[in-house]
């Protein structure tokens, strides 16, 4: 799914920061002036809001987007 497609950069920016001031002071909940309050319930769920804003303010800016790391565990084999 493409998350925040008709955000401006301005709004980017200010959800970026309220997410990263939330995470740096430990909250469980982040706040708005114009949108409420978001309740996370856990940190990686923060993060995954937070690398999804990243992207689309590189998108704005024209940066290249840069591939995702994968992870894929090995399965061994015996006898081959």
């Amino acid at each position: 799914m493409r998350l925040f497609r008709t955000w401006t950069r301005d709004e980017l920016v200010v959800a970026i920061r309220g997410l990263e001031e939330g995470l740096t002071t430990g909250a469980q909940s982040v706040g708005y002036s114009a949108a409420g309050t978001v309740v996370y319930v856990r940190r990686a769920d923060a993060i995954s809001v937070l690398r999804d804003l990243y992207e689309r303010l590189d998108e704005c800016d024209g940066a290249q987007p840069r591939p995702r790391v994968r992870h894929v565990r090995p399965i061994p084999l015996r006898g081959y």
